[in-house]
């Protein structure tokens, strides 16, 4: 009858270790899966953004969108970028600063 018991008692033991095992194994995965996502984990969504944008806004957008990463100053990139276009006579220097602003907005979801 001891023996019976122990055995049990064992049995029950291992069960406890295997449930907290498949408990642990459960919390990793889920962990994993809510980490945040790169940067270009919303990639879609801004070039979706992106076909709503002006010409002009979107010859921004394609020209500045490769240099969007994680820790990047979204505004400087758009700045310098929207600069070099007028400088080389892609972009009007009228449109310039609103067409910048629009294709900054679709940018952001690149970060997103």
């Amino acid at each position: 009858m001891n023996k019976s018991r122990k055995l049990i008692s064992f049995e029950n033991r291992h069960f406890a270790v295997t449930a907290l095992g498949t408990l642990s194994l459960i919390t990793i995965v889920v962990l994993a899966a809510a980490r945040p996502l790169p940067a270009f984990a919303d990639a879609a969504s801004a070039d979706a953004c992106a076909t709503t944008l002006s010409p002009p806004s979107q010859m921004i957008y394609q020209a500045t969108a490769p240099d969007i990463h994680k820790g990047v100053n979204i505004k400087d990139v758009v700045t310098s970028h929207t600069r070099q276009l007028v400088m080389d006579g892609k972009l009007e220097l009228s449109i310039a600063r609103p067409s910048a602003m629009a294709a900054a907005t679709c940018l952001k979801k690149l970060r997103e």
